[in-house]
């Protein structure tokens, strides 16, 4: 749960509620209909990408879809997944015998293999290569690991080609920003609501052992992913994975969050994190830069906090 400031049920969460406290709650009100009646069987489909029928758009993330069967003139197996699929009843079991505190079942399945839907628009080449080469831990919520196959250079280069996008070099070249923002970092480390509630930040790790909090090293993320895909998950996660469980930290209607530590608007949040993030060695290094200089100019001066 996401602390929401001046929020009236998350300031009691947080501030004075203990194990053992009754809640009552309602379930959400509305209805659901279908406005032309039928006895026909539907399909309930959610997409993967962006779908527009007719007059209507759906997208990754919202209210699945419903199809009379009639509707659909054709069906194609899908391409590979049958092992995610046959594992995902064992994650789900696996959870709820760990007391997993889900927000949906789905979001079991993010202790399985990834999908690779979006590897062209989302992998870097060079951490692709390596990654084939000698695998290491990504999520650590992850159940299984990625063997290390004996590739030769030759299938290595070849897989690389076909998991990645060659435009990616020229984003390899970015230039990191000038200054970057520090009330970014208090953002990126912030355990409360932010990244550091769920992401391992180097060093630093969320607090409670639940696996579904585990999630991937932030100060990794610039060498594993492209910058435009990384802006797209920040600003919306389930429009990438829609069985993420990845909150909305910088909403793009009403009240921004995190105003105690970045008084700003989400976009500019969200910039500034993300430029922090996609140049976190370059960020570390001038820390790192500013910190010796202080200590060789101002010996009784306290340095500034080292980077992770």
């Amino acid at each position: 749960m996401r602390r929401v400031p001046g929020g009236r049920f998350t300031t009691r969460v947080f501030e004075s509620m203990k194990v053992g406290d009754k809640l009552r709650f309602e379930g959400p009100l509305g209805e659901f209909i279908l406005h032309e009646p039928s006895d026909r069987p539907l399909i309930f489909v959610a997409p993967w990408q962006p779908l527009r029928l007719g007059e209507a758009f759906y997208p990754v993330g919202g209210a699945e879809l419903p199809l009379r069967r009639d509707w659909i003139a054709g069906e194609q197996p899908a391409w590979g997944g049958a092992f995610s699929a046959e594992l995902y009843p064992q994650l789900l079991a696996a959870a709820q015998r760990r007391g997993e505190n889900l927000a949906a079942e789905q979001e079991a399945l993010g202790w399985g293999p990834p999908p690779l839907v979006h590897a062209r628009e989302s992998l870097r080449r060079g951490w692709t290569a390596g990654f084939l080469a000698r695998p290491t831990t990504v999520r650590p919520a992850a159940v299984l690991r990625m063997p290390r196959y004996a590739l030769r250079p030759d299938e290595i280069d070849a897989l690389t080609a076909y998991l990645t996008d060659e435009t990616d070099r020229a984003e390899e070249a970015d230039v990191a920003p000038a200054a970057f923002d520090e009330r970014a970092w208090a953002l990126i480390t912030d355990r409360t609501t932010f990244c550091a509630k769920c992401h391992v930040i180097n060093d630093l790790r969320p607090s409670g052992s639940s696996r579904s909090v585990l999630a991937p090293d932030l100060t990794l993320a610039a060498r594993r992913l492209r910058g435009p895909f990384f802006r797209r998950w920040l600003a919306s996660p389930k429009s990438v994975l829609p069985y993420t469980a990845m909150p909305v930290n910088f909403p793009p209607s009403g009240e921004p969050l995190g105003q105690d530590l970045f008084p700003a608007g989400s976009r500019e949040q969200l910039d500034a994190v993300a430029d922090l993030l996609l140049h976190y060695d370059e960020y570390a290094r001038r820390r790192t830069s500013a910190a010796k200089h202080s200590e060789s100019h101002h010996e009784k001066a306290p340095s500034p906090p080292s980077p992770p």
